[in-house]
């Protein structure tokens, strides 16, 4: 069932693609969707 993501949501995505673990990720657009979009 498809909800609202919540701002934290986000905010956490945006935080882990700031962080050196996703240091090899380029060029990406990634979908915070709450799963609606795979």
């Amino acid at each position: 069932q498809a909800r609202l993501v919540l701002p934290e949501e986000v905010a956490n995505a945006v935080l882990w693609l700031c962080a050196e673990e996703s240091s090899s990720i380029t060029g990406q657009a990634i979908s915070v969707s709450g799963g609606e979009v795979m």
